[in-house]
């Protein structure tokens, strides 16, 4: 295997773990999803309002609210951000 391969493989493991984490929200949504280690990158020089919905990608009522979340996203995008916090995970 090439090493431009085995990075690949390396990123697309990374990409799906991020998604799988996220459980609800992923790439195309306007929701960033919120980890320890992304925290203070994307809150401490915001200069937008701020809007975060905790979640659990098992919770019905979280399901059900999603599209409503990605669509509110949208509407908004550009003049405040959105997050998500899974509440299973961190």
């Amino acid at each position: 295997m090439s090493r431009l391969s085995a990075l690949a493989l390396a990123y697309l493991g990374l990409a799906l773990r991020s998604i799988g984490e996220a459980g609800l929200y992923s790439f195309p949504d306007e929701i960033v999803v919120l980890r320890p280690g992304n925290v203070e990158a994307v809150l401490v020089n915001s200069s937008t309002a701020v809007l975060a919905e905790f979640y659990a990608s098992w919770c019905g009522a979280c399901i059900r609210f999603g599209p409503t979340y990605r669509a509110l996203a949208q509407d908004v995008h550009g003049r405040c951000s959105t997050f998500g916090i899974h509440t299973d995970t961190h």
